[in-house]
């Protein structure tokens, strides 16, 4: 995939952080480009979500399609 001459904002690290950066930039029609070394998919271990990230899940629609996959939900008590 080629690199673009240009963009608005640049993310380096598709990690959890600049995944969900580029997200919400990208939802907030951002002109956003994230770059990743790592060819996907890869093995990478994670159970579960701390409660706190739902609502930032829920902002970029995506709590739904891990709910949809099973993953466990961690609950405050």
């Amino acid at each position: 995939m080629a690199i673009p001459e240009g963009c608005t904002m640049l993310i380096i690290g598709g990690g959890p952080a600049g995944s969900y950066a580029a997200s919400a930039l990208a939802r907030e029609g951002i002109d956003t480009v994230l770059l990743e070394a790592d060819k996907f998919p890869r093995c990478h271990i994670g159970e579960s979500t701390l409660p706190s990230l739902r609502h930032f899940l829920k902002f970029i629609d995506f709590y739904d399609v891990l709910d949809a996959h099973g993953f466990y939900h961690k609950v405050l008590k």
